[in-house]
């Protein structure tokens, strides 16, 4: 649950009914029949608004039915609470199935990822110089330490990584495992929200869902800890 709240004056349930009579969203007779919530529940019809005039930050009708309508997109939904003089809540309320997540939004090749921020510590940029090979094994010096060093498109079995002469580095770290990945190009940090591929293995292909950016593209959200197991030799 995600509660929103004001100290303001609440919501004027009976400003609130006149003006859905006087859209003719309503009449007469059905708002005497209407309880306070359903008189309440009427903010959230496209255009309704009890300003009279527009400002720039109110009084347009549009924002409560796209949030409304996008909470039941991801089976949720929306309460307001308010009482005169006080202030209002609103609560949104998400399934326990439903995970949002900081991620970091990679791209390698055509194809972009999403990385939970939570097991990348940094992000850099270095010169391919800085990239040696001990026994076979990639690695690289930060901070006095030396990481072995894996392409993502390597790890993925994808196509991809553009070899020029500086490289966008992700610093990994999984439980007490630290470890560098390469990639394309770093877009940047996202909130995503983590949806369940049906059919997925997790533990086999280190995929743990997929998510859906604003301009509708799939993305696939990678499991690190997975994905280190394998190119990892666990001592």
């Amino acid at each position: 649950m995600i509660d929103i709240s004001d100290d303001g004056k609440g919501i004027d349930y009976e400003a609130v009914k006149a003006k859905a009579i006087t859209k003719g969203l309503i009449t007469l007779e059905e708002a005497e029949k209407m309880s306070e919530e359903a008189i309440i529940n009427l903010i959230f019809l496209p255009g309704f608004s009890t300003k009279d005039v527009s400002t720039e930050l109110s009084g347009r009708g549009v924002g409560m039915d796209v949030v409304k309508s996008n909470v039941a997109k991801l089976n949720g939904y929306v309460e307001i609470f308010t009482e005169k003089d006080k202030g209002t809540t609103f609560r949104i309320s998400l399934p326990l199935t439903l995970a949002i997540i900081q991620a970091m939004m990679v791209q390698v090749g055509d194809e972009i990822y999403a990385i939970p921020q939570s097991m990348i510590e940094e992000t850099l940029r270095i010169g391919i110089d800085e990239i040696k090979e001990v026994t076979g094994q990639r690695v690289l010096t930060i901070r006095d330490r030396v990481l072995p060093l894996f392409l993502l498109n390597e790890i993925l079995s994808t196509t991809g990584g553009v070899d020029n002469d500086r490289k966008y580095i992700l610093v990994a770290s999984v439980g007490d495992r630290r470890f560098c990945i390469s990639v394309d190009s770093v877009i940047g940090q996202e909130e995503i929200v983590i949806k369940t591929i049906n059919g997925i293995d997790s533990e086999e292909c280190g995929i743990m869902g997929a998510t859906i950016t604003g301009d509708g593209k799939v993305v696939l959200i990678l499991d690190l800890a997975v994905l280190s197991r394998k190119v990892l030799t666990v001592k």
